[in-house]
């Protein structure tokens, strides 16, 4: 059988339906293996489409997945900041032992440059991939 083409109006079921899947963080072989149920599809045409809906489309995934990635980008963000606020605050305004220097303030801050570094450059993913279609 040969493999259709996604662009196809009588497949825009596939496409809808892998994309939806592809947005609900679906395995790759659980879509196939519905495709191959609801299609007839071998299992090497089941993963062209997949392959081929998820390459054309990447921009509607990522714009479908975004609340829940924006979501977790605050959240690190947000971490990063009251981390870093802490670090710096507690080495600043009080007078550190050694045992907080290395125990509490210099974790601090390393976690906070991380975890801030971090969901900088998801953000930057995501809207890297949400403006690529």
């Amino acid at each position: 059988m040969p493999v259709p083409t996604p662009i196809d109006p009588a497949n825009l079921d596939d496409v809808r339906f892998v994309v939806r899947e592809l947005s609900n963080y679906t395995r790759r072989e659980e879509i196939m293996q519905a495709l191959i149920l609801r299609r007839g599809y071998t299992w090497a045409e089941a993963g062209q489409v997949v392959d081929q809906i998820a390459r054309t489309n990447q921009g509607s995934v990522a714009r479908r997945q975004l609340p829940l990635l924006i979501t977790l980008t605050i959240i690190g963000f947000v971490t990063s900041c009251a981390l870093l606020s802490f670090g710096g605050y507690t080495l600043l305004y009080r007078i550190p032992t050694r045992f907080t220097l290395f125990r509490v303030i210099v974790p601090s801050l390393v976690v906070g440059f991380t975890m801030f570094g971090g969901s900088v450059m998801g953000i930057g993913q995501v809207l890297k991939a949400m403006f690529k279609d």
